[in-house]
């Protein structure tokens, strides 16, 4: 799978129940009202990919627009902790707008990545965007009915080197919907770089878990805009921040409600 270069409107079909160790690296480039698509086939379990800590995440897209991912069970767990270890990471970098990244109901565990704040932190979903050459971003990045479970440092997050005021270039139409995270190390979720993103209808049950310094149960940080709304943070284990919401650094117009 890994060697095939997709076109718009393809699918990839794991059989139910069947199991792949290594990485899920795809290539290639969806369009408008074609998206290429990761899916499951057939009755049973999720399909599950297993990096076994040998890769820095177990699915990579990496400016790759117009991709949607459904239905897979993904785990990254090495022989012990180690810095930039993911479950899903999408990278927008030196390429402009990445559009229609639609990430749905998988299942993301056992992800020992590192638990001490900073870059190397380790986190279940990860969007990145950034590069020297060409200010990116996302637009229209859905993440929806994920279940992560004993994901280290943090759950779902963005990273931004676009954030600051004078190379303010945020992702747009960011979607965090109807997800669940339980025994998260760090950060729950967390929005960096957006503008008007929409955090709703999670539930981040006992995070703050593992890690020795600053976290938060569902926090933006460099965005404008963030609606967060009908979300449920509970049994949070705080050393030094420790909240359930807060709105951070360089954000504007923060709304929290129900």
């Amino acid at each position: 799978v890994n060697l095939v270069v997709f076109a718009a409107g393809d699918k990839i079909l794991f059989k139910a129940g069947s199991r792949f160790q290594g990485q899920l690296r795809p290539h290639g480039f969806g369009r408008e009202g074609a998206p290429i698509a990761i899916d499951r086939y057939g009755d049973g379990n999720l399909p599950l990919i297993e990096a076994e800590g040998s890769y820095h995440e177990a699915l990579l897209l990496r400016n790759q627009e117009y991709w949607e991912v459904n239905h897979l069970e993904l785990t990254n767990k090495g022989w012990f902790q180690w810095r930039y270890r993911y479950g899903v990471r999408l990278v927008a970098w030196d390429y402009g707008t990445v559009h229609h990244v639609h990430l749905k109901d998988l299942y993301i565990h056992d992800v020992n990545g590192w638990v001490r704040k900073g870059r190397a932190e380790g986190q279940g979903i990860v969007w990145e965007n950034g590069g020297a050459r060409e200010p990116s971003r996302f637009d229209d990045l859905l993440i929806e009915g994920c279940h992560l479970l004993r994901t280290d440092r943090n759950g779902i997050c963005g990273y931004s080197e676009n954030s600051s005021r004078n190379n303010w270039f945020p992702s747009l139409h960011v979607v965090i919907r109807n997800n669940l995270l339980e025994d998260i190390g760090g950060d729950g979720i967390k929005p960096w770089g957006c503008d008007g993103a929409l955090v709703e209808n999670n539930r981040v049950h006992r995070a703050g878990q593992r890690c020795p310094d600053y976290s938060a149960g569902i926090w933006p940080w460099s965005c404008d805009h963030t609606v967060i709304q009908f979300n449920e943070v509970s049994h949070f284990k705080g050393t030094r921040d420790g909240q359930a919401f807060d709105s951070d650094g360089n954000c504007h117009h923060t709304v929290f409600q129900y």
